[in-house]
Parts: C-alpha cells; sequence; structure tokens
C-alpha cells in the first residue's frame, strides 16, 4: 500500500508538469523590443552630413526567451517628424547610428520620431529624439567698387556714393545684425581725413595737397554676430587702390550704338572710335581700350576695339538680346607724380536681334508591321521649337506618301520635347513614306524659319522581318544645352544613328579641353552635363570637335564640318 501511493504521487507531479508546461506554451507571446534614445544631440548651424553613433541605445527584441532573443531588431523613423526647414535627408541604422544632412543656416530646435519593430511582427512604442542645432554666426560680405583715380592732386574732399555695394550680414536669419567697415594697410600720414566706408557703402577719404601715386587700402566688414560656437563676424579683406595722377587722361570719342542679327557671325566696324588721343603733348604715348562688364553670354568673342578704334565681336551661335558694353582707353604715360593713364569710363549698347530658329526633333529609324495590324504608336523625342525658344507654341502633323497602305498618322503633343504618332496599317503591303512637319509661332522675320520636316518610313508586310535602318549620313548636333535639373536639354549629346566609332573634345574659350570620350553610347546617350572635373562650369560657349565614321564607313560631320560651337545656359 505504501509503495502504491509513491507510484500515484509520482505520477501525478509528471502530468502536472507536461500540463503546466503545455499551457505554457500555448499562452507565449512575442513582446514588442526596446530601446533608449540618449539626451538632445547638439550640433553646430552648418553641420553638413555627418554620422553620429549610439543615439539609439540597448537595443533589446523585448525578451530573454530563447525563442524570441534571437530575433533582429530594425529602427525606423516616422518620416512625418522630419522637419525639411532643418533636415534635407535623415537616416537611422540598425546599430543606433543616426546620420543626418542640415539645412544651410538653419538653427533652433526639433525631434525626429523613431520606433522599433523585430521580425516577429512586434513593434514598440515612440520615442523623440530632440536635437539642438547651435546658431553660428556667419561672416559678412560685400562687392568692393572700383579702383580709384582722384582728378587732381589738389582735387579736395572725396566720396564715392555706393562704392561698396551687396552689403549682408549673412544669411536671411542674420539680417538683424548691424555691419561697419574697418579700413587699413595705407599710410594715414597722406591723408587729411583718412578713407572710411559707411554702413551705406559710402567711400569718404581727403589726400595731402602733395599726395600723388597709388595708394593701397584694404577694406574689411565687421558684423555684430560675435564669434560664439566658431563664428565669424570678419568678412574677407578685400584692396583696392586710390590713385592721384598728374598724367594727363587719354580721351576718343565712341561711336554710335550697334544693333546685328543673331548668328550673324563676325562684325566689324571701322573707325567706331573717332578722335582718340593720348592727351596734350603726349603723341608719343601708345593708346590701348580696355572693354569690359558686358553680357558673356551673348559672344563667342567679345566686343574689343584696336589702338585705331575699330571695334570687332562675334555674336553666340543662337543669343539675342542686348547688353551696354563699357569701355576705357589708357596709355602707357604711368602714374608716377600723380599721374593718369586711363580715360573716364563710357558705355555703349550692343543688340543681338531675335532670329526664330526652325523647330527640331530626333530622327525616328524605320518602323515595322503587320498588314492589317492594330493601331500602332512611334514615339517621337527631341522635340524643341528652337534654341533659347522655349516660349514658342508647337504645331505637329503627319503625313503618308501611300494612302492605300496607309492613312496619314495622328500626332499627339505630350508637351516639353515628347509626342506620340498613331497609324494603322492598311490591306497592301510595301514602304511607306512617312513626313512630320513641326511649325512654331516664333514667324520668319528677319529671316528666320518656323517650319521643318522630318520623314520616315513604314514598311508593311504579311510578316515583319525587321531589317537594320540605314545609318543617317547627317548627325545632329545641338547648338544650345541648360544643365539646370528641369529633365529637358539638361545634357549635350549627339543624336544620329549608325555611329561606328567616335573621338569627341568639348573645349572652352581659353583651349582647356573640359570633355572627351570615344564611346559612343556616352555621347549619344549620357551627354555631356557642363561639368568639368566635378565642377560645374560657367554659363557661355564652348567648341567642340569630332572625329569618326558611320557604319558605312563615311566620315561623321554635321553640316559639313567637324567642329562647331554649342551654348551653356544657366
Amino acid at each position: 500500500m505504501h509503495m502504491r501511493s509513491r507510484s500515484f504521487v509520482l505520477y501525478g507531479l509528471l502530468a502536472i508538469s507536461m500540463l503546466m508546461e503545455a499551457n505554457w506554451s500555448l499562452g507565449q507571446t512575442n513582446l514588442p523590443p526596446k530601446f533608449e534614445v540618449p539626451a538632445p544631440v547638439t550640433v553646430m548651424e552648418d553641420f553638413g552630413t555627418q554620422g553620429i553613433p549610439k543615439v539609439v541605445s540597448r537595443i533589446d527584441p523585448g525578451s530573454s526567451i530563447e525563442a524570441e532573443s534571437g530575433q533582429t531588431v530594425f529602427l525606423r523613423i516616422v518620416s512625418a517628424s522630419i522637419d525639411p526647414n532643418f533636415f534635407s535627408s535623415v537616416a537611422l541604422t540598425n546599430t543606433g547610428t543616426l546620420s543626418f544632412t542640415v539645412v544651410p543656416n538653419s538653427n533652433g530646435s526639433t525631434s525626429i520620431d523613431v520606433y522599433a519593430i523585430d521580425d516577429g511582427g512586434a513593434r514598440s512604442v515612440t520615442k523623440k529624439i530632440y536635437i539642438h542645432l547651435l546658431p553660428v554666426n556667419d561672416p559678412p560680405s560685400f562687392t568692393k567698387g572700383p579702383d580709384l583715380l582722384v582728378s587732381a592732386m589738389d582735387a579736395g574732399p572725396q566720396n564715392w556714393p555706393s562704392w561698396a555695394t551687396h552689403i549682408s550680414p549673412g544669411p536671411m536669419e542674420e539680417s538683424v545684425q548691424t555691419v561697419h567697415f574697418e579700413l587699413n594697410g595705407f599710410d594715414p600720414s597722406l591723408f587729411s581725413t583718412p578713407p572710411a566706408i559707411d554702413a551705406h557703402g559710402t567711400l569718404t577719404f581727403e589726400p595731402l595737397p602733395t599726395t600723388s601715386g597709388q595708394i593701397a587700402v584694404a577694406a574689411t566688414a565687421v558684423d555684430d554676430g560675435g564669434t560664439d560656437n566658431g563664428g565669424i563676424d570678419h568678412s574677407a579683406s578685400q584692396t583696392f587702390f586710390i590713385s592721384i595722377p598728374s598724367n594727363q587722361p587719354p580721351t576718343f570719342v565712341k561711336g554710335d550704338d550697334k544693333t546685328v542679327w543673331e548668328d550673324s557671325g563676325p562684325q566689324q566696324f571701322t573707325s567706331w572710335a573717332t578722335h582718340v588721343s593720348a592727351g596734350t603733348n603726349e603723341l608719343h604715348q601708345q593708346i590701348a581700350f580696355h572693354v569690359y562688364d558686358y553680357d558673356q553670354t551673348l559672344f563667342v568673342q567679345g566686343p574689343s576695339i584696336d589702338p585705331q578704334g575699330n571695334l570687332a565681336f562675334t555674336p553666340a551661335p543662337n543669343a539675342s538680346g542686348s547688353t551696354p558694353v563699357f569701355v576705357q582707353a589708357t596709355d602707357n604715360g604711368g602714374t608716377s607724380n600723380g599721374g593718369q593713364d586711363h580715360s573716364v569710363p563710357t558705355t555703349f549698347v550692343i543688340t543681338v536681334q531675335p532670329v526664330n530658329d526652325p523647330p527640331a526633333m530626333d530622327f525616328v529609324p524605320t518602323q515595322y508591321t503587320k498588314i492589317h495590324a492594330t493601331k500602332q504608336t512611334v514615339f517621337l523625342d527631341g522635340i524643341t521649337p528652337g534654341p533659347l525658344e522655349d516660349g514658342q507654341t508647337l504645331t505637329l502633323t503627319a503625313s503618308a506618301s501611300d494612302h492605300q497602305r496607309l492613312s496619314d498618322p495622328q500626332i499627339t503633343y505630350l508637351g516639353g520635347s515628347k509626342a506620340t504618332l498613331e497609324y494603322s496599317p492598311g490591306s497592301a503591303a510595301g514602304r511607306v513614306d512617312v513626313t512630320v512637319k513641326l511649325a512654331d509661332d516664333g514667324g520668319v522675320a528677319n529671316g528666320g524659319v518656323d517650319q521643318s520636316t522630318y520623314t520616315f518610313q513604314i514598311v508593311i508586310d504579311d510578316e515583319v522581318t525587321p531589317q537594320p535602318p540605314p545609318p543617317f549620313q547627317t548627325l545632329f548636333v545641338p547648338t544650345v544645352f541648360s544643365p539646370n535639373g528641369d529633365n529637358s536639354n539638361d545634357v549635350f549629346k549627339i543624336r544620329g544613328e549608325g555611329i561606328a566609332s567616335l573621338q569627341f573634345a568639348i573645349f572652352d574659350l581659353s583651349g582647356r579641353r573640359v570633355y572627351y570620350t570615344s564611346d559612343v553610347k556616352s555621347v549619344t546617350e549620357q551627354g555631356w552635363d557642363g561639368t568639368f572635373n566635378g565642377v560645374t562650369l560657367p554659363a557661355g560657349s564652348y567648341a567642340w570637335t569630332l572625329k569618326g565614321n558611320l557604319v558605312d564607313g563615311s566620315e561623321l560631320s554635321f553640316n559639313g564640318k567637324k567642329y562647331g560651337q554649342v551654348l551653356l545656359v544657366r
């Protein structure tokens, strides 16, 4: 009886243990992961892009249970919590490293919401990471005026209003700061009133009556934003020169304003400047003209004036508009003892009248289809009203050469550079020429062209057996492009088909090569984006050269030439 009792107790305990284990297995749930966030993150204004490790720490899947301890925890950012006024991008790794790019010149306090989720589907509570962007004073800036030429040694007090321009304490948030100027680097004994610049940029000074020659003065703008947190309250120093002459200045009589047509090529105007003189009793001196401060984008070769007064310039392809041109005559009489070797600046205007360029589009390869096929669609690309003529309205129409095989296709202009052409094959096989006509509303005044046509073939057959299209014997090289990120004409590339080999180079006006490739796809698909070694190049004209062959062995050329120019517009 005693033995049976002990066995009963043993078996009972075993059953209870198994029942508890079963109940535990049935009641087990996936607990949410856990993590901790630190005290607020503090960085400086203009922090840039950096990663901060362990911003999120003690990342835990939620339980020490074997089934859950091996889970992977993912950290996530609530995108709606990112303030675009502070950050242009934010990222958080699963190990807790927070990376972000601070918007330039932004400061203040903000927060980012984060949460964790494990691969068992459990999500943690959302927590905030507080970030403080401490303000850092940006340096003030200004644009100095020209070097100064005093009319005579005893000219008295000098006043140059708005000599310093574009005076700024820094970004918009620093507009409440005040700016003053510090001038140094000169000998104060040369002046009865030393040079000074007021808050409006007016430069004043009075040389001693005996002072002559050239005096260097260094100007620095200073704001009251302080230097806390590494701030800068001084601008870069800019040096200008005060010249007190004795040499008589050269003189001349300028010619009239000039008007030419767009794409009119090199221009020359004989004796534009007249009565050119180095000064009284200074006939032995040599005269030169300095031409400056004009819109360089209007010209391939900027305005120049030779010593005889002849004016020359070459407008840039497809450029039009007006620009003032500043001119000074200089002599070699020097500035010793207060000499004056520059004339008073004068201006004239060059106007390049617009001439409408023809609209254009990419070439269309031969299309192949079956008799009685369903409606076919051809995508047209590269459509443009002409260089720098995006404001014009385009009209596109299409016609077929054989209406038995193909009725006139229908074109739908999609805007920008794209359109679709739809056609329905007829009941007869054969080749049909399709002509696409483009017309803009720029008119034909001054020799403008407002229409162009492009022809391609549609081959209709019982069974479609596409053949490689014949290579185009003429390439299309654009004359202008604008890499401004609007996805329209952003790169400079060659258009055409059947190119077997190619060497393509681009040069700036100094002769420096800024682009080169011998890869056909690089120049026909990727193109040139207006940079050189990662540096954005300025707007203006650039020269290109090409060398290579089409698949039929003929040499590459554009309008019969292997060189040309392109206008980069920004």
